[in-house]
């Protein structure tokens, strides 16, 4: 039993048989109980939830889904509430029912946050005020997302703290330095005995304590990057002095000074090589205290050619080319893929959720591995993975085994000899190495040749790997969030310093990253993916449609899932089309940000991160950012090409009609009365007629020929009238 000195409860009215709250977490859950006790939280969490805490311990109050029977109490009330004990993913929780809601006082003081350590964190502490010292954040200075957990160390300690969407805290920064964490303890914890998953609340900043003297605020960030050095740049909330530590180690080692009092902290740090990642740690100081950030790795640019080359599997429509043709693989992705691993000369690291049994990338694999190239491989055990069983036995494959169904190893992604300035690749995009996603879904590619992303990329890999040698260094390897935020986000390639990002989920913020690439639209918003179920990606779509200044387009695939966006999208009057009729999927992950304007920083964000909570919190997925207008132009050959498939039809041609649609053999075909004799023609995707037959007025049924599973255009025409319509053949 704990008590809190300086918390005195002050009770005006009472029910007669209220229990301390200590007691009422000790009744079986589905018992009716009565606490008093002062809630400790408001509407600030972007939660109905509150928490309520009497000198004896917390609970969590869930009213439903919104406050509507009983007024929602607010922070420093004392209240009386009777109801029914529940659990939810191992949280206590007084409600959903609830019977009877008394606010007794008002403008109580709150008890005073216990002070404790991540791994004392257990059940004695839930719904209660906490505090932890000395706590960094893994993303240190980044913008907090809603719905997203967030790892932080405390003293050699690991602990999580988790913001709600429509948290005040979302759009803010993480502490960027050192700082006491103040929050509620609550519980997500999928499986029992329900004796994990502890995390802490924060309420708004306040519960952020920055350090005496001085802070860092905000994010360190890298530029001027060049071969041979690089800045970090930093901010404090007081005048301080700025010293970087770095090195090629986390242990750093060595010291750049510059003593000038200045809360915009600007230092390069010279003499370093090409192509290589650094460790480093900025600290400032003055008089009244000193605070340090995390270490963080950084890329210096590499001697490579800088090359970034992109493909599509299905159409692209060339009539939007502005500076080169895209390129359609088609049946030649795994010629692609292919002929890319066997340039590898000394190194092949692949990272892939599902490769089949495709003979040409199979024997490309193989012929690297007897050539003498060390040759990794890391894939997902929930896949059929059908390739894996005809690789050379020799070679050794590492599966993510996910034991409760929480998460996968989701990577697109191949590293080349990184440690070769000329010969350095990663190859990546949104295609799984199977038949279906090779030849049928549609799907990007993106290859750097770029030995510092190369690097990068291997850092990720071998922390999946659990080592850097040949062999796995474990038979489970480390996933999820058992990784660390511990590789470069920044790069930049070839002679005109082309800014790519990268970002690995679930230890980068990927979706933060999503949300701060949307939010540099000022003209063009385009964007095609496969699975969007995030709210907060949503909004901020949303927020960037203008009618008069911004054009914004998108295409899902995923539409009927009960939890995807595409209907919240439709009521706020967005242009969002669903792709879920066309024949294979979408399965694209990727948007384009002003395609149009040179002058606006043309990007293109992709890789194989849905835009879903799963992607963001438990799968391992990759990202890439790239700030340049020739990418621009060629996805949105594809994306034009694409959307002409999902696009809203002509009104002049409702005259028309044909149904069903999607359709087999059997089509329904409609036209005027008073059109009299026409004709319709079928035409495939690329244009070609593969079906003629002659039309009378009112309806038609046309027995179709065998036809390929595509998009068609059914074209009716007499002399003076053209009436067109897009068909699926499923």
């Amino acid at each position: 039993m704990k008590y809190f000195l300086s918390f005195l409860i002050v009770v005006l009215s009472v029910s007669l048989n209220a229990q301390t709250v200590a007691n009422a977490r000790a009744a079986a859950v589905g018992a009716s109980v009565t606490i008093t006790g002062v809630v400790i939280n408001g509407a600030e969490m972007g939660s109905s939830v509150r928490y309520v805490q009497d000198a004896t311990a917390g609970i969590a109050v869930y009213p439903g889904a919104q406050w509507t029977t009983f007024t929602a109490p607010n922070i420093g009330d004392n209240v009386t509430v009777t109801g029914v004990l529940s659990q939810y993913n191992g949280l206590l929780e007084l409600g959903s029912t609830l019977t009877a809601v008394t606010v007794n006082s008002s403008g109580n003081a709150l008890p005073t946050p216990q002070t404790t350590t991540p791994t004392a964190i257990n059940e004695s502490f839930e719904g209660e005020l906490v505090s932890v010292d000395n706590v960094v954040f893994d993303l240190a200075g980044s913008v907090i997302t809603g719905n997203s957990t967030y790892t932080y160390t405390a003293n050699g300690q690991s602990g999580v703290v988790y913001i709600r969407t429509g948290s005040v805290l979302v759009g803010t920064n993480l502490p960027a330095s050192a700082i006491t964490l103040v929050g509620i303890v609550s519980q997500f914890d999928a499986t029992t005995p329900y004796d994990a998953g502890y995390q802490i609340l924060p309420r708004d900043a306040n519960d952020f304590i920055l350090p005496a003297g001085v802070a860092i605020v905000g994010t360190v960030t890298q530029t001027n990057i060049t071969t041979t050095s690089f800045d970090l740049n930093w901010a404090t909330n007081n005048n301080s002095d700025s010293q970087i530590n770095y090195g090629l180690t986390p242990a750093l080692g060595q010291t750049v000074y510059v003593n000038e009092s200045v809360t915009n902290h600007v230092v390069n740090i010279p003499g370093l090589q090409p192509g290589t990642i650094y460790y480093a740690s900025v600290t400032s100081s003055n008089v009244d205290g000193s605070s340090t950030s995390s270490v963080r790795p950084y890329a210096t640019k590499s001697l490579s050619s800088g090359v970034i080359r992109a493909y599509f599997n299905r159409q692209v429509d060339n009539s939007y080319a502005t500076i080169e043709n895209a390129a359609s693989l088609g049946a030649a992705s795994n010629d692609t893929i292919a002929a890319y691993i066997m340039r590898a000369q000394q190194t092949l690291d692949i990272a892939v959720y599902n490769i089949s049994d495709d003979a040409v990338i199979i024997n490309a694999i193989n012929n690297r591995y007897n050539a003498g190239v060390q040759v990794r491989v890391i894939s997902d055990a929930s896949t059929f993975g059908a390739g894996l069983a005809i690789l050379n036995s020799n070679i050794p494959v590492l599966q993510r085994v996910n034991t409760t169904g929480t998460g996968i190893m989701h990577n697109k992604f191949m590293i080349i000899d990184a440690d070769s300035p000329a010969n350095a690749w990663v190859f990546t995009g949104s295609m799984n190495w199977t038949a279906n996603n090779m030849y049928n879904d549609f799907n990007n590619i993106i290859i750097f040749q770029d030995q510092s992303i190369a690097r990068g990329y291997r850092i990720e890999f071998e922390e999946m790997w659990d080592g850097s040698g040949a062999q796995p260094g474990s038979s489970t390897g480390v996933f999820s969030s058992a990784k660390t935020n511990n590789t470069p986000l920044q790069y930049v390639l070839g002679p005109n310093d082309i800014k790519v990002e990268s970002y690995f989920s679930p230890t980068d913020n990927t979706n933060g990253a999503i949300i701060k690439t949307i939010h540099t639209t000022d003209t063009n918003l385009d964007y095609a993916i496969l699975a969007f179920t995030r709210t907060d990606i949503a909004d901020a779509i949303i927020s960037e449609d203008d009618l008069f200044l911004v054009l914004v387009r998108g295409m899902m695939e995923q539409t009927s899932d009960p939890a995807s966006e595409y209907t919240y999208l439709q009521n706020a009057g967005q242009d969002i089309r669903s792709h879920e009729a066309i024949p294979y999927d979408l399965h694209h992950k990727y948007c384009i940000v002003d395609h149009s304007t040179l002058d606006s920083d043309p990007t293109v964000l992709t890789g194989s991160h849905n835009w879903s909570s799963a992607a963001q919190s438990n799968n391992d997925e990759n990202t890439v950012v790239v700030h340049d207008a020739r990418i621009a132009n060629l996805y949105l050959q594809e994306f034009m090409a694409t959307w002409s498939l999902v696009g809203v039809e002509d009104q002049t041609n409702s005259e028309m009609s044909v149904f069903p649609n999607p359709a087999s053999y059997n089509l329904w075909v409609g036209v005027p009365v008073q059109s009299g004799k026409t004709v319709l023609n079928i035409y495939s995707a690329q244009g070609q007629l593969v079906y003629t037959e002659n039309l009378y007025s009112k309806m038609n049924q046309v027995s179709l020929p065998s036809l390929a599973v595509g998009t068609y255009v059914c074209k009716v025409s007499n002399d003076t009238n053209l009436w067109t319509k897009t068909i699926i053949i499923k």
